[in-house]
């Protein structure tokens, strides 16, 4: 079967979260500036290339590299292998978060279909991300990351996978701070942490916060790296704010149901900010607790 998948859910879709069509089981991976893929449907337990067949004159050299790598969708048996298909196609390009991914076993923060590269849900209208935004996200932001002692923000934690990848990609002197605004969600981020590395919250390299990520946490900053794990509109400039000289921010932004661009903020040592996009996606708001609680 072939289906053409564009950069918006199909109407039909109730997911409507990271570049999902949940009708189809299938996952499309938006390169920059992508506006079509054909994918095949997968069958379990293998990995499906999907032919690009239309894409933008403008894209930069880097841009147009990861454009000519086929998308692909795969339904692995484990962590391990699910890593494996990630570098198997080219997602997956630093060995440094290649390790960091083996170590954080999905499964224990994701408890429905956890190898696939799919979004799930985790409750309350969220979703963990897919492994290949997890991948990306990691590696756009590894320079500020492993610089040395580094503090990082993830602002939206929900199920607590990138703090646990974050702080062990800083390694042991790094601090890294979660925020969500839902209490069950900061409970299940510090569950689920505890679960695979309790010694990060004894030793409060990972802290947990309830509150509204849109504001940060200027407590515990600068940053040297923040994740925002849903799409802001606009830029929040409380998160930019707090980004340290040489620091970087990666944040989805668009309104909650028209285009949205993943966006690398860059702040210089004299502190000039700078923009990049680097692809369209498809994430859910960032908004305050009663929207998400009452999205459909």
């Amino acid at each position: 079967i072939i289906i053409i998948i564009s950069s918006t859910a199909c109407s039909s879709c109730t997911s409507r979260t990271e570049n999902t069509c949940g009708c189809m089981q299938v996952v499309s991976i938006l390169r920059p500036r992508l506006r079509h893929l054909l994918l095949a449907a997968p069958t379990q337990h293998a990995s499906v290339a999907a032919k690009v067949v239309h894409t933008s004159s403008s894209s930069s050299s880097a841009a147009a590299a990861a454009e000519r790598r086929m998308a692909w969708t795969t339904r692995a048996g484990s962590n391990r292998d699910l890593v494996n298909g990630l570098l198997e196609h080219g997602i997956i390009q630093s060995d440094a978060v290649a390790q960091v991914m083996r170590d954080v076993d999905r499964g224990r923060y994701c408890k429905n279909s956890p190898y696939y590269d799919a979004p799930q849900s985790i409750g309350h209208n969220v979703t963990i991300s897919a492994p290949h935004m997890h991948a990306y996200a990691l590696q756009a932001l590894e320079p500020s990351i492993r610089k040395g002692s580094a503090r990082c923000l993830d602002v939206g934690c929900g199920s607590g996978y990138l703090l646990t990848a974050m702080a062990l990609l800083g390694g042991p002197t790094s601090q890294v701070v979660g925020i969500e605004h839902i209490p069950e969600l900061v409970e299940l981020s510090k569950k689920n942490v505890h679960s695979e590395r309790p010694e990060l919250l004894q030793s409060n390299r990972i802290r947990v916060l309830l509150g509204d990520g849109r504001l940060g946490a200027p407590e515990f900053g600068p940053y040297d790296a923040i994740h925002v794990g849903a799409a802001a509109w606009p830029l929040p400039e409380a998160l930019v704010a707090q980004l340290a000289p040489g620091g970087r921010l990666l944040c989805p932004v668009g309104p909650e149901y028209g285009a949205q661009t993943l966006k690398l903020v860059s702040k210089d040592e004299a502190g000039n900010v700078s923009e990049e996009d680097l692809m369209e996606v498809r994430y859910v708001p960032l908004t305050d607790k009663d929207h998400q609680l009452d999205r459909t």
